[in-house]
């Protein structure tokens, strides 16, 4: 395996070809780091409704950029806490 087939993927659904590496934004991470991420070659980032901060201007730059060459995901996280399961379970 050379390293460009490590570092990269392609996703079937799209059939985009993107970092192995992808982002969640709503862990915490500023809009700086978005952008130092995406200068990096990072163009897998996942988009759920518990961001918060200045993440939203910084994605929208870099679709408005590269809409091709990016792949946003949203959805809402599947990791279970209290919190969420409490709130799935109120949602039935």
């Amino acid at each position: 395996m050379n390293e460009e087939s490590y570092l990269h993927t392609t996703v079937p659904v799209v059939n985009k070809r993107v970092h192995r590496l992808g982002l969640a934004v709503n862990y915490g991470i500023d809009g700086k780091g978005i952008e130092l991420a995406l200068e990096k070659g990072l163009n897998y980032v996942f988009w759920s409704k518990f961001r918060k901060g200045d993440q939203f201007p910084v994605i929208k730059d870099a679709l408005r950029a590269d809409r091709e060459g990016m792949v946003l995901h949203g959805g809402v996280p599947l990791g279970f806490t209290k919190g969420s399961v409490r709130r799935r379970l109120l949602m039935v």
